[in-house]
C-alpha cells in the first residue's frame, strides 16, 4: 500500500478506502463479521452476519450483537460526514 497522509482525508475518503480494500476494516469487525459496502455524506450500507458463536443459550441471536452492528454503523455514517482537516 502506498503511503497516504489520512489526516487530508475526509471522513468519506477514509470510508471508501475501507470499502475499497486500501484500510483494514474496523477492529470489531473481526469479532462481528462486518463489511461496507457504499458510503455517501451520512450514508452506510453494508452486512453483517450473525452465526453460531453469536448466540445466546436459547440459541437466538444476542442483543449485543445488534447493538455493535447499529453502534459500527453510525459510527462510520457519522465519519463520513466529516471534512479533511
Amino acid at each position: 500500500m502506498k503511503f497516504m497522509d489520512l489526516d487530508q482525508l475526509s471522513g468519506l475518503e477514509l470510508v471508501q478506502l475501507i470499502i475499497d480494500g486500501k484500510l483494514p476494516p474496523t477492529n470489531i469487525s473481526q469479532i462481528i463479521p462486518m463489511k461496507f459496502s457504499y458510503a455517501d455524506n451520512g450514508i452506510i450500507r453494508g452486512t453483517a452476519i450473525a452465526n453460531q458463536q453469536h448466540q445466546n443459550p436459547s440459541g437466538s441471536v444476542h442483543g449485543g450483537f445488534s447493538a455493535t452492528v447499529i453502534d459500527t454503523f453510525r459510527s462510520e455514517e457519522h465519519t463520513s460526514e466529516l471534512q479533511s482537516h
